[in-house]
């Protein structure tokens, strides 16, 4: 069976919100031991206001995701259209350096095939950027150069190249600008041809802009919300020491790893709170709601798990529940999901005017996280197939 990009139940998306061996949080039973009216402060989350038609995605929606996971993975698409270079432009081209008295090895690593820069990036020498503009797609040109007198340090690899004199052979095979349209071709170089039109893609991409949606409906409904100054410290301390683990297993201090890991700049601590405060409106809610999760419940969460990633399949309950970090911890996930979809069914298109401002105010926060989930979901389909093994090898930048 094939898989799809939108494994919303997938094994991936199960260890990357859980964590591997994440502290079991609250033993089963989260938040029981608190009175949440001590903490939080509902505001309305039913009929909330969105900018959007919910479950209607616009296709400049749709484009939008996809743009996601094409940046995500590095994939260029390009102007089928457009013939001749401008600076600015990306272009996947084919190059060659020649030049006497170099190594058979450094000559090897001066051509590519199908290499993408973007002009005017500074990703290669400027003389060769520069020598880009103008040509013409399917045009064999040389480019003559002349590499920067300190390219590299006396003695490194490289170094034989300052000053030096190099004619570059270059055919330009695609143009990307302003204009840039996704193609067939580009969706197969991004899936590794398991999706082979745009259509398909679109398709498959759909519940990742269900979810974007989903995500900005529970946004402004958080925002609504009213928190005490004193958060649980219980919460912070646990809380703290899976982040700093985290962190550690990746050779990271917290805050990089806060940084690189969820696009987070500011402080640990404000984090934290932030992420605390979330799971205080989430429960909240759900015991506003009634909304319990039970044994039922997590074992056809596992199911579908199992029926979707094959790697899954033989693992029985109890090691599903150790692998997403305890029962607590999935208990918290399926809680989250619960009240997200309340959020969302009871949510109301509003007037474009009116939810600009706020649209604006939960774009940058869900973008990020889309873009996790997203590039998540996607990541055992495609990211053993996205080929840039030209640019990780070439060495002339």
């Amino acid at each position: 069976m094939k898989k799809t990009l939108a494994l919303l139940l997938s094994a991936v998306l199960l260890l990357a919100l859980f964590g591997c061996g994440k502290k079991d949080w609250d033993a089963d039973k989260p938040f029981e031991s608190y009175k949440l009216s001590d903490y939080v402060t509902l505001g309305e989350y039913k009929g909330i206001e969105v900018p959007f038609a919910p479950n209607e995605p616009t296709q400049e929606e749709i484009l939008a995701m996809a743009d996601m996971f094409f940046g995500y993975y590095g994939v260029s698409y390009f102007n089928p259209e457009k013939t001749v270079v401008e600076n600015g432009d990306t272009i996947e081209f084919d190059f060659e350096g020649k030049a006497d008295g170099l190594t058979a090895e450094m000559l090897e690593s001066m051509k590519a095939e199908k290499y993408v820069i973007t002009i005017g990036s500074g990703q290669f020498i400027e003389d060769l950027e520069q020598g880009l503009i103008g040509a013409e797609k399917g045009k064999e040109i040389d480019v003559p150069t002349t590499f920067p007198e300190d390219y590299a340090p006396e003695g490194e690899d490289g170094s034989e190249l300052n000053g030096k004199d190099v004619i570059f052979t270059c055919t330009v095979h695609r143009i990307g600008d302003s204009d840039s349209v996704i193609t067939d071709e580009d969706v197969m170089a991004l899936t590794g041809g398991q999706i082979t039109t745009v259509a398909d893609f679109f398709e498959e991409i759909l519940p990742n802009v269900i979810s974007q949606q989903k995500q900005q409906a529970f946004e402004l409904a958080f925002e609504l919300a009213e928190f005490a100054e004193e958060l649980p410290e219980e919460e912070f301390t646990s809380a703290e020491e899976q982040l700093n683990m985290e962190a550690e297993s990746n050779g990271m201090d917290t805050a990089t790893y806060l940084m690189q890991a969820y696009g987070h700049g500011g402080t640990v601590d404000e984090y934290l709170a932030m992420n605390i405060q979330r799971d205080l409106f989430v429960f909240a809610v759900a015991e506003k709601e009634n909304i319990k999760i039970g044994d039922a419940e997590i074992k056809a969460f596992f199911d579908e798990i199992r029926a979707e990633n094959e790697g899954y399949a033989e693992m029985d309950d109890e090691e599903m529940l150790e692998q997403g970090g305890g029962k607590g911890s999935v208990i918290r996930y399926l809680t989250n999901q619960k009240v997200i979809d309340l959020i969302f069914d009871n949510a109301v298109q509003g007037e474009p005017e009116a939810n600009a401002e706020a649209s604006t105010e939960v774009s940058t926060e869900v973008s990020t996280e889309a873009s996790t989930e997203a590039s998540t979901e996607v990541s055992t389909e495609v990211s053993t197939e996205v080929s840039t093994e030209a640019n990780d090898e070439t060495t002339v930048d």
